[in-house]
């Protein structure tokens, strides 16, 4: 699978699971600019949402790894909003950077949703091989956004 079409599998995948877990909702991409009149300024595109995922292919999903762990999944994922989501994944994959708004919903997640996640992303085979790359660099995207909200990064335990 080239490149370019791997990128847009593993998003359209991001934004799958985000929207079987939670209610379909329009995606905004942000664009961060510094300025010299402010320190950061924003650009808003929408984006048509996705479609939501049907019965059959959410039975689509693995096998759950141990009991309960879709829920904790959900859970999480309905703390934060899909346009937020995409925010961080594009940090986490395309070293993007994060608004201040984003980081806080990201620090209100909590890290240990964000790491789990993470890792369910990173479980399937066309993330894999990613995964010894993605994982400390999403734990330094917690930590980062922590710094900016002025939370205590002692609370993230490491993710190995």
């Amino acid at each position: 699978m080239a490149r370019v079409d791997q990128n847009v599998f593993v998003k359209v995948s991001l934004v799958a699971l985000f929207m079987s877990f939670a209610a379909a909702q329009d995606f905004v991409a942000y664009e961060v600019y510094n300025d010299a009149t402010s320190p950061i300024s924003v650009e808003v595109e929408v984006i048509d949402a996705y479609p939501p995922i049907s019965p059959e292919d959410q039975d689509a999903l693995p096998p759950e790894p141990s009991p309960g762990a879709y829920k904790k999944l959900k859970n999480c994922a309905n703390k934060i909003t899909a346009d937020y989501a995409e925010e961080i994944y594009e940090g986490i994959f395309e070293g993007e950077p994060l608004t201040t708004d984003c980081c806080k919903a990201l620090v209100h997640l909590g890290y240990d949703c964000h790491i789990q996640l993470v890792k369910f992303l990173l479980s399937s085979p066309e993330l894999k091989e990613k995964a010894s790359e993605v994982l400390p660099r999403s734990v330094q995207l917690w930590k980062a956004c922590a710094l900016v909200v002025d939370v205590d990064q002692s609370i993230a335990p490491s993710p190995f």
